[in-house]
């Protein structure tokens, strides 16, 4: 669905499924609060993983900083 711009609003775009990845999205989520804002359907939001994958399992990182950035899309 689309919502043609006029002179007093924007267009409008509906995404129907938002793919996000764990390089931005904690910053993007943190923008969001910042503001007073929320994921307006959480149930649409599909995460992956895919820049800083690890090849072992996540309670074998040996740097903590990654996993403390990276745990919150674990779920």
């Amino acid at each position: 669905m689309v919502i043609q711009e006029t002179k007093e609003t924007p267009a409008i775009l509906y995404i129907d499924l938002h793919l996000i990845h764990e390089v931005t999205t904690p910053q993007a989520f943190q923008s969001l609060r910042d503001k007073g804002l929320s994921v307006r359907d959480p149930k649409k939001v599909l995460a992956t993983m895919d820049h800083s994958t690890p090849t072992l399992p996540v309670n074998s990182i040996a740097d903590l900083d990654i996993v403390a950035e990276k745990g919150p899309l674990i779920k």
